[in-house]
């Protein structure tokens, strides 16, 4: 598997006058239908409200900072920044596991 799109992603309402939600980047190499923009992604729902698709839509575009921020916490637990972590903490796990979720290694 290839690695995702990077980031910035945006969710907007697409442009169609449809209630769909979509999430684009204009990273290097966007180009798409609107203009320097590529779609990375449609929230089509229609058991859910049009709030709930916009909600879930920000919720993806987040998706690589968040990522981003979980490898910064998981090299600062590697390098030893967090001397006071128990073996019995689940928050290095969960850190691991969520960056898991979301990578290919």
């Amino acid at each position: 598997m290839s690695k995702h799109t990077p980031g910035r992603w945006t969710a907007q309402h697409d442009l169609r006058g449809t209630t769909n939600v979509r999430i684009i980047t204009d990273g290097p190499f966007a180009w798409g239908v609107y203009g320097p923009k590529m779609r990375i992604a449609n929230v089509i729902d229609v058991f859910t409200s049009e709030d709930e698709q916009a909600a879930n839509a920000v919720l993806l575009a987040a998706a690589p900072v968040m990522l981003e921020a979980l490898l910064i916490v998981e090299d600062r637990i590697n390098r030893g920044w967090f001397p006071w972590i128990r073996p019995d903490d689940v928050w290095p796990n969960a850190v691991r596991s969520a960056i898991a979720a979301a990578l290919v290694r």
